[in-house]
């Protein structure tokens, strides 16, 4: 009786898998001007974050293909992975 049932709050459930944070501290000044344009823009994000995660995100599946068969022959996208050093 005196137990209350655990609300959950309003949005999206929290997410399963953790989130990790990635600090980029510079970027050329075109690069942030295209940026700050789709935030404005409004249909990738509402923040520079959203957007260049969007980017990202978008990339990585575009390339997801490409990416593997090159993990999988020991070709980094940059060039070859030298054993010795990993």
């Amino acid at each position: 009786m005196g137990e209350e049932p655990s609300k959950k709050s309003a949005g999206r459930p929290e997410a399963a898998v953790p989130g990790r944070n990635i600090d980029i501290t510079t970027v050329d000044p075109v690069t942030f001007r295209m940026i700050e344009a789709l935030v404005a823009y409004g249909r990738f994000g509402r923040s520079k974050q959203d957007v260049v995660l969007f980017i990202v995100r978008s990339w990585l599946l575009e390339k997801e293909e490409y990416l593997k068969t090159a993990i999988a022959s020991r070709e980094a996208p940059l060039g070859r992975v030298d054993p010795e050093l990993e």
